[in-house]
């Protein structure tokens, strides 16, 4: 089906109005779904290109392969909705709640997320470089392999999150929760991690190179193979002597936490 026509017939399903006799001009019909109920609505595959849905009751809706480039869904109600794949370039989800959705392989690149719950939702392997997160909770979510390079992050709530494998080049976490965060094989390289909470956050085999963790809480993180260099800003200079007693310079001004043979696969700052 045309987007156009989906999009006419959809509204005037939504709305009662039998629409106009004649095609507006160059052939399209508004998108503007502002305050739809779309709950359970199955949308797959569907171009909603530049979509008014604010305010849009959508939970458990089928939005999977979707375009919804540069569409508002500002405080659009989403919970456990499927996004997978879902093209949400440019689009506005400012306080949107996404709660226990899949956006598994969505690409989000340059989206504001601005407030949006994201509480155990699935972003595995999302396109998220310049998104904007801030102030955003994504407590439990998973998002394992995603792509966060200069994403905005500050203030974020990531506690128990999955962030396995994740490259976050350039992402801004100042003063983000992290505790309890499975950062394992994460690429932090340049991140901002100022003031962030790391306590039991588990950072094996992360690269910190050149990240400033000026001001983190790093108590209890697990750090075995993590990767820093001379430009990594650690919280104080008792931390990084410390690290670098454990560490092994592979490079010049390259080091990696090897810690205590027998031991060094559980180390943890404080042990």
């Amino acid at each position: 089906m045309r987007a156009d026509s989906f999009f006419g017939k959809l509204t005037r399903t939504l709305t009662g109005d039998p629409g106009p006799t004649a095609p507006q001009s160059g052939g399209t019909r508004p998108k503007d779904l502002r305050r739809a109920r779309l709950n359970d609505a199955v949308l797959a595959g569907e171009s909603l290109v530049g979509a008014l849905l604010t305010d849009a009751g959508m939970a458990r809706a089928n939005l999977s392969g979707a375009d919804l480039t540069g569409a508002d869904l500002s405080r659009a109600r989403l919970p456990g909705a499927n996004l997978a794949r879902t093209t949400l370039v440019g689009a506005r989800l400012v306080g949107a709640d996404l709660k226990g959705a899949v956006l598994a392989d969505a690409e989000l690149t340059g989206a504001k997320l601005t407030g949006a719950l994201l509480t155990n939702a699935n972003l595995s392997d999302a396109e998220l470089t310049d998104a904007d997160l801030t102030e955003a909770n994504l407590a439990g979510a998973n998002l394992t392999s995603a792509l966060l390079g200069r994403a905005d992050l500050s203030g974020a709530d990531l506690s128990d999150a999955y962030l396995t494998d994740g490259h976050l080049p350039n992402a801004k976490l100042r003063g983000v929760d992290l505790a309890g965060v499975n950062l394992t094989e994460a690429a932090l390289v340049d991140a901002d991690l100022t003031g962030a909470s790391l306590t039991e956050a588990n950072l094996g085999g992360a690269d910190l190179t050149r990240a400033d963790l000026s001001g983190a809480d790093l108590t209890g993180a697990a750090v075995f193979e993590v990767r820093w260099t001379a430009g990594t800003r650690w919280p104080d200079r008792e931390v990084e002597e410390r690290l670098r007693a454990l560490s092994q310079e592979v490079e010049p001004g390259v080091w990696t936490v090897v810690g205590d043979t027998g031991r060094s696969r559980g180390l943890r700052l404080g042990d």
